[in-house]
């Protein structure tokens, strides 16, 4: 986020070119790993999906552990949840953190090393939470659990602000539960803050702002879109909040590459907030992978997303 943005606080739709830059090392060395991996050929079918997901708990055990946040694992109610608190004495806010994974993936184990690092540099204590998966537990599982994770954060005390935030499908969900949070007149939070959102699973992608060599996914992404809406309507905001109704809710901060297959849907996303009179901020950075925050703990580019992810929460907190 440039020095001199203006940040209209609770309105206005701003989007920031983030340009792209001498890639790290290992910026290029992912790159170069993600060209080596045939991600068209994986079958979305669920007998492969414990296997898939042994696999990336194994791999995420290799990301290290930043030494400026602690994690305390503990159970809320039915669902396996953690905190990740950062060292420094005072924490400035609360964030309810809700793991990518195309809504099939993903756990608190797998996101561990990023929300360390996320704490560390937003100087927040975070609410991780091992939300039901598809295909198991399709739609509305994942949001039932997400809003008890919301209301139980709403009875601890503290007068901290409080955020949503999420990667691809956990974006999109943190999303779906702005919207239900608005429906079901809960208090809202200060804000919400989205990487790579997953926001459309209509898979709707516009042509024009999809890289041709990434269309060929489509029909995989609509595949395992079918996983979580079993027999839910895609076009349901709760489902698809690009369909929502944004007017009255927090500001959003979104995070997304150009170069990726949801530039489209941060795009959906951006233009809707901005027509119902919402405020969003979308940085699109060139030259990035999907979700690259993500690999913070060894990425710089990742880690300097961060630090505009903290200069927004404090730009907000400025607001009250």
């Amino acid at each position: 986020m440039s020095e001199d943005f203006s940040f209209s606080c609770g309105n206005g739709a701003y989007l920031i070119d983030v340009p792209s830059r001498k890639p790290s090392l290992a910026l290029r060395m992912v790159k170069l790993l993600l060209t080596k991996v045939p991600l068209k050929n994986i079958p979305p079918i669920p007998q492969y999906l414990p296997i898939i997901r042994k696999g990336w708990e194994r791999l995420s055990h290799l990301l290290p552990i930043s030494p400026m946040a602690a994690c305390t694992p503990f159970t809320l109610g039915s669902l396996q949840a953690e905190w990740v608190i950062p060292c420094a004495l005072d924490h400035k806010a609360t964030l309810l953190y809700l793991h990518g994974g195309a809504y099939c993936l993903g756990s608190i184990t797998t996101h561990r090393s990023f929300l360390t690092y996320l704490s560390a540099y937003t100087t927040s204590r975070i609410l991780a939470i091992n939300y039901r998966l598809a295909p198991e537990y399709p739609f509305p599982a994942a949001l039932e659990d997400a809003l008890d994770a919301y209301k139980w954060l709403l009875t601890q005390e503290g007068e901290e602000p409080i955020y949503i935030s999420g990667d691809s499908a956990g974006g999109g969900l943190a999303l779906a539960l702005l919207l239900t949070l608005k429906d079901q007149k809960f208090p809202l939070p200060t804000g919400a803050i989205c990487f790579s959102p997953w926001v459309d699973l209509t898979c709707q992608l516009n042509p024009l702002r999809t890289h041709q060599d990434l269309r060929r996914y489509i029909p995989l992404l609509s595949a395992i879109a079918n996983l979580y809406t079993a027999s839910g309507k895609p076009y349901h905001p709760r489902i698809s909040p690009v369909y929502g109704d944004f007017a009255g809710l927090p500001p959003l901060f979104v995070q997304v590459s150009r170069d990726e297959l949801l530039f489209s849907d941060a795009m959906k996303l951006f233009e809707k907030v901005k027509q119902d009179n919402g405020a969003i901020i979308l940085e699109a950075w060139q030259d990035m992978f999907h979700a690259w925050p993500y690999a913070a703990s060894f990425l710089p580019e990742g880690r300097e997303a961060l630090t505009h992810v903290r200069k927004f929460m404090e730009k907000l907190s400025g607001c009250g």
